[in-house]
């Protein structure tokens, strides 16, 4: 798989405690649930990963849950 853009922009809902991923600039996507709290985006068009959404991510943190998305999203680089 060739992707052009490979920045991964962050936002993070402090209320929510919902981590939102994506690959360039949001874009319309069909979502995925791939485990509990744990969603894919991918795009309409091709069906190419385009971003990821992770429910209770510093709760999920706070407990040591492995959180199992696709090696292009790197956690480690995620700063909130």
């Amino acid at each position: 798989m060739f992707m052009l853009d490979t920045t991964i922009k962050y936002d993070y809902d402090i209320d929510e405690d919902i981590l939102y991923l994506s690959i360039g600039e949001p874009k319309p996507a069909i979502t995925q649930e791939i485990e509990e709290g744990i969603l894919i985006r991918k795009d309409i068009k091709t069906g190419e990963i385009v971003g990821v959404t992770i429910i209770d991510y510093k709760d999920r943190l706070n407990k040591k849950e492995k959180i199992n998305i696709p090696k292009v999203f790197d956690l480690a680089k995620i700063k909130i």
